[in-house]
């Protein structure tokens, strides 16, 4: 197929989960620049293997999950039961030619660190993302809206999971388009996401949310303190006020003391000055 490359509307295509197979030509007619990322490392080895002199194709080897952590791919027989979770024994039943090939154990990319490297290699002014991970595609999608990631790409183009019926639950930054991008054939059920239109605005209020979240915790940091700092001193002042009942306790005492030697005094002087007027007299 040629390539005519002012037909490209599409600076980026990334295609998490490719496999051996995936529709390069179609995406070099789509996109400039092409990333093909798999978990698999023997349709990694051959797509490198294929695609080893075009410069606008890149293959990388890796594991991605929402987070970083030793994760454990699991690889069968056909292709799209590849997972980081184990094949159920009722899909063995329903698919009798299915088998276990290996187990793989290895520390998972981030998906949000994946799709950042993948753009940061070029001048991506539009990107589109093909996510083709079965079970995986739900938490993922949720993961790039979490992580920010969402903005990034023009179009997310989610394929549908061979193990599961359940609908693709669309985070608020993106929203179902009704058309595919032309000249790319994908699945039935196919769900075609585009970027929100209100995704900015979204991202600045919740920059806004956040931003007075920290304040709100900053403050209440600093009353936490003031609190802290006020029963410091109610706790002083009641210690310092016990110091004084006592000095009080210990003054009215001496007080005491001094009255009685007083009072003893005057009566001793009482008594020497009448034993003096006796001995005149």
């Amino acid at each position: 197929m040629s390539i005519n490359n002012n037909s490209k509307i599409y600076d980026i295509l990334i295609h998490i989960g490719c496999g051996a197979t995936p529709k390069i030509e179609e995406y070099r007619a789509l996109a400039k620049q092409i990333w093909l990322i798999d978990a698999d490392s023997q349709a990694v080895a051959i797509l490198q293997e294929e695609n080893q002199t075009i410069e606008d194709v890149n293959i990388l080897y890796a594991l991605v999950d929402t987070e970083k952590r030793t994760g454990t791919f699991y690889r069968y027989s056909l292709g799209w039961a590849n997972s980081l979770t184990p094949v159920d024994e009722s899909i063995f039943r329903l698919y009798p030619g299915l088998k276990s090939l290996e187990n793989q154990q290895q520390l998972t990319t981030p998906i949000d660190e994946i799709i950042k490297q993948c753009l940061l290699r070029g001048p991506s002014v539009s990107s589109i993302l093909l996510l083709d991970v079965g079970e995986q595609n739900d938490n993922l999608l949720q993961a790039m809206e979490e992580k920010g990631v969402v903005g990034l790409l023009e179009l997310v183009l989610v394929l549908p999971a061979h193990r599961s019926v359940q609908p693709v639950n669309v985070p608020p930054g993106l929203h179902i388009r009704a058309t595919t991008p032309t000249g790319l054939s994908l699945p039935r059920n196919t769900y075609v996401l585009k970027r929100h239109p209100l995704l900015q605005e979204l991202q600045h209020y919740k920059a806004q949310v956040k931003k007075f979240k920290k304040t709100l915790e900053q403050n209440q940091e600093k009353l936490t303190e003031r609190d802290k700092q006020l029963a410091d001193c109610i706790k002083q002042r009641d210690e310092e006020k016990q110091k004084v009942n006592v000095l009080v306790k210990e003054l009215d005492l001496i007080k005491e003391q001094v009255e009685k030697k007083m009072y003893q005094t005057e009566e001793q002087l009482y008594l020497m000055k009448k034993i003096l007027i006796e001995e005149k007299e």
